[in-house]
């Protein structure tokens, strides 16, 4: 699945050519004369203890899926990729061990549908970058990995909701990574990471929640390079009535680009907020048009260098809330904001602005600085 750009909460960007910064991945190894394959072949190699998937440097496109009988099976989901040495299959798989996929090289695409893992899931989809896709979706720690061309991760419902019981790991080196976590429990920790390339959070209506459903996160941790960052935490579209709840800190933190986050309609962070972005025209929107944002704990926003943009609306923040606009002329506005705590605006050097309506803090004087 191609990224499509996301819809943006108030305007629109342009988008700044970024400058590589970041540790150095290791490089793809580029053979003299790069040919397509038309199927791939993939091994499915299984016992009680682990299953190893592997799949070789052609597109491979798989579902892993009940057999209908109480045990799991392997097909083809684009009815070229066969099996074990060009078995057509569907070919049983034992999932009562640890589970690895490695997908190589090609566009590779991996459903997982209804599978209920116990042990420890690795799906690396190899420099080819690829999709992956859960669908009602039960595990334990799960990480997925891509490198020089990106990787996309969706849990989406069908029927039934994906829950992860320990740790959410999404990472590639030198890609996009695209993250869109809807209508999912993730017990444990969720990290996204990217350390030379973008992050994208939610993609269009697609975000971490975002419908009737809930989705919650034990906690929430964003990296990402040199880029266009995006990170959406909440519904992006005015229809839709769940909620997202993250229960631990939520740390995002990006690099030079035209940054965009997100926190919008029915979204709850119980242990704070960090947000830290890079030179460029950054845009942060805290709030929601027709929906309620609480962050209880400590909230510190840091924008870098660069005319940024930053909106608080229909947002109650019962911790210790600090922004800082850094360098750059920046447009700062609130609407029907509640600080319960104590709260400080400061522009930073540069010609910034300071809109508010209907912005209030009882308990604490709201100290605001570097702005008219």
């Amino acid at each position: 699945m191609v990224v499509q750009p996301h819809t943006r909460a108030f305007s629109s960007l342009s988008h700044s050519t970024p400058r590589p910064r970041g540790p150095v991945c290791p490089a793809a190894m580029e053979p003299l004369e790069r040919r397509e394959l038309l199927s791939g072949d993939v091994s499915v190699v299984s016992t009680v203890r682990s299953a190893t998937i592997t799949g070789d440097d052609a597109g491979n496109a798989i579902i892993i899926e009940s057999d209908g009988f109480g045990s799991y099976q392997v097909r083809s989901d684009d009815g070229t990729t066969t099996f074990n040495g060009g078995l057509p299959g569907p070919v049983p798989v034992a999932l009562s061990g640890t589970v690895t996929i490695k997908l190589k090289g090609g566009s590779d695409n991996c459903i997982l549908n209804g599978v209920w893992l116990t042990r420890p899931l690795t799906i690396d989809v190899g420099l080819g970058g690829g999709q992956v896709l859960f669908q009602g979706f039960t595990g334990q720690n799960v990480t997925v990995k891509g490198a020089a061309q990106g990787v996309n991760v969706y849990f989406q419902v069908n029927p039934a909701n994906n829950q992860v019981n320990g740790k959410l790991s999404v990472s590639a080196c030198g890609g996009s990574v695209s993250a869109g976590i809807l209508n999912s429990v993730i017990v444990g920790s969720t990290t996204v990471s990217n350390p030379r390339g973008t992050v994208w959070v939610g993609a269009e209506a697609v975000s971490v929640g975002g419908t009737e459903y809930s989705t919650s996160l034990g906690a929430l941790t964003v990296r990402g390079g040199a880029g266009d960052n995006s990170v959406t935490i909440g519904a992006n579209i005015p229809v839709v009535t769940g909620s997202v709840t993250v229960f631990g800190a939520v740390k995002i933190t990006l690099g030079t680009g035209a940054n965009y986050v997100l926190l919008n309609k029915n979204a709850w962070l119980q242990k704070g907020l960090s947000v830290t972005t890079g030179a460029g025209v950054d845009e942060m929107y805290l709030g929601a048009n027709g929906g309620l944002v609480q962050i209880d704990g400590k909230t510190t926003l840091k924008a870098g260098d660069g005319g940024d943009v930053i909106a608080f609306k229909n947002l109650i923040v019962n911790g210790v809330f600090t922004f800082n606009g850094g360098p750059g002329n920046d447009t700062i506005s609130g609407d029907t904001v509640t600080f319960n705590n104590k709260a400080t605006i400061d522009g930073g050097p540069g010609g910034d602005w300071w809109t508010p309506t209907a912005v209030s803090s009882p308990f604490f004087p709201l100290v605001v600085r570097n702005v008219p």
